[in-house]
């Protein structure tokens, strides 16, 4: 992907997650009572509809869950969007650990995906239950393992809990690209994860 000239960026809300987190303040509903294809076919006519003609920086699919939609619809939206926006330096997709799938995920990073935001939360079981997240600790370490086999930059958001700064760096050290990373594990909460 080459440098964009512009600071236009495009961010694509998808509304759907497997199950709505009871604190999430963002809108989505259970993907199960969708259909995501009417979702996707409707928002390529809205993105032909406003025909945006500046070259893009960003492409950012966010959410809900993007990682919720099926493989191959994330996989065409993501070529749709590449067919139309060329030149795009940084395209992000959300996804929850728990829903990390690692054929889709070095198509998309053949495609140009270039960054993940892992919505991870915590560490911490227990919190997670009370978060009402789907995901376990085990799985935020997988998909993080995952992405750095796909040198992927790594964007996981942690909140009220500290450094996985070390198991990050070791990703990265490995070839993984950029690693951001805001809160994180302790060594201990590793070795217990």
């Amino acid at each position: 992907m080459k440098s964009a000239s512009s600071n236009v960026g495009l961010y694509i809300h998808i509304p759907y997650c497997q199950q709505k987190c009871p604190y999430c303040a963002f809108y989505s509903e259970p993907i199960s009572e969708h259909k995501p294809e009417s979702l996707i076919d409707a928002l390529f006519m809205e993105l032909e509809r406003q025909a945006i003609s500046e070259p893009l920086e960003t492409i950012y699919i966010g959410g809900g869950s993007p990682s919720c939609l099926p493989g191959y619809l994330l996989i065409e939206m993501v070529v749709s969007l590449m067919s139309q926006y060329k030149d795009v330096a940084e395209f992000t997709i959300e996804c929850n650990p728990a829903q990390v799938n690692e054929t889709v995920l070095k198509q998309l990073r053949a495609l140009g995906v270039n960054r993940l935001s892992i919505g991870a939360q915590s560490f911490d079981t227990n919190e997670l239950k009370v978060l009402g997240r789907i995901h376990s600790p085990r799985q935020i370490i997988e998909a993080v393992r995952i992405l750095g086999v796909l040198l992927l930059a790594v964007a996981a958001f942690f909140f009220g809990i500290h450094p996985l700064i070390r198991r990050l760096s070791a990703v990265q050290a490995a070839g993984a690209g950029t690693a951001q990373l805001q809160g994180g594990l302790t060594a201990a909460q590793l070795n217990e994860a």
